[in-house]
Order: structure tokens, then sequence, then C-alpha cells
């Protein structure tokens, strides 16, 4: 997941333009379903859940696995979001938990 954000970086800087996490994030969710888009809702969710955001991409990704991990509330809601859309990423529903948090 490191290598495509930096590959999404680098094209954007190829063009001239700087890209936030944000636009990374949300393309990565909306193209590959694998992480959830870091923009200011989610980002607040983050810290209510009191999940430290790192600097390194990779170790805010480490703080999120280890959320998921032992968070009762989220394995309930990915099993209600599952039932009523099936079609949406784990990633996609972590999103909106936290989005929501």
């Amino acid at each position: 997941m490191c290598e495509v954000y930096e590959e999404i970086k680098a094209y954007y800087l190829k063009k001239g333009f700087l890209p936030s996490e944000i636009l990374i994030t949300k393309i990565m969710l909306g193209v590959y379903g694998c992480v959830p888009a870091f923009d200011t809702q989610f980002l607040s969710g983050m810290k209510k859940a009191m999940i430290q955001k790192s600097v390194s991409f990779l170790k805010t990704l480490q703080a999120l696995a280890d959320f998921s991990s032992i968070n009762p509330a989220l394995d309930a809601y990915i099993t209600s979001t599952a039932t009523s859309n099936p079609s949406y990423t784990y990633m996609r529903v972590f999103d909106d938990f936290l989005w929501h948090f």
C-alpha cells in the first residue's frame, strides 16, 4: 500500500502538483478500497478514538490495524454494514465507522 501511495504522489509531482494526503488516500479508497480516506472527518474520528496519526503512512496504517483488532464496536459495525452493503470493502466500512465516530 505504501508503494501505491508513493506512486500516486510521484505521478502528481511529475505533473507539477503537490497532492495532499487526502487526495492520495481518497484515490486509493475509491480505486482499490485498500485504505480509508484520510479526510477531515476521518482524522477527527481517529483523534476521538485516540488512534495516533504518524508522519509515516505505514505507522498510521499499523495504528489503524491495532485499533481494528481490539475494537468490538467496529466488528459489530462491519457485520451490520456487510449485510446492507455487501460490495463495500473492509476499509470502506472502517472509513465510514471512524467518519461517524
